[in-house]
Order: structure tokens, then sequence, then C-alpha cells
């Protein structure tokens, strides 16, 4: 069994707001998809096991936004801060989206 990540994927999320600011997805499908499955994983590993503590999308601010904040983080240990107090209150909303885009994508 592959283990879900245990720290914020940083590099990750940073890359996935770079490829969807540029509008690059369909240019990079593979390496956005690769940044989606490991942010998949995390955000999974903080929605299981909290079902009460999830906020529903309408309560949420925007996916790229939340992503922003993760990735404006200057150091792993500050992502991981954030990553931790984000837990109930937006990685559904940022599943939801990445996930929406990524199968867009896959599916043309």
């Amino acid at each position: 069994m592959v283990l879900y990540p245990a720290d914020v994927p940083l590099s990750e999320i940073q890359n996935i707001v770079a490829i969807v600011r540029a509008g690059e997805i369909a240019a990079k499908k593979a390496d956005f998809a690769h940044d989606v499955w490991v942010l998949q994983g995390y955000a999974q590993s903080r929605i299981i096991g909290s079902p009460d503590l999830i906020a529903s999308a309408s309560e949420c601010e925007d996916p790229v936004t939340l992503l922003e904040k993760v990735a404006a983080s200057s150091d792993s240990v500050a992502a991981q801060g954030l990553g931790d107090v984000m837990s109930g209150l937006g990685w559904k909303t940022i599943l939801q989206w990445a996930l929406k885009i990524l199968l867009d994508e896959l599916l043309k």
C-alpha cells in the first residue's frame, strides 16, 4: 500500500498553481496529473477521519486562492502549519476542483 503524503506537498501545489495560472494544463498534462495525484493523497488524508470539520464548498474560498496561500509559504514548516489549519476547511474544495480540471482534460 502506498501511504498518503505526510507533509503538505508544497512543490506540487506550486506547480499546480503555476500550470493553471499559465493556462498550460493541456501542454503539461502529465505533470499536472502527477501533481494532482499527490495533492489528492494529501487532501484525502486531511479530509478522511474528520467529516464533522469539513465545510461545504460554498463556505470556502476559491481553490486557487487557497492553493496560492499554501504555495506562498516560504518554507515547508509554514506550509505544514497552514495545511493543518486548512484540514477541515479547504481541502475538500481543492480536491473537487483539481480532480474536475484533471478529468476534463483527460476526457478530451
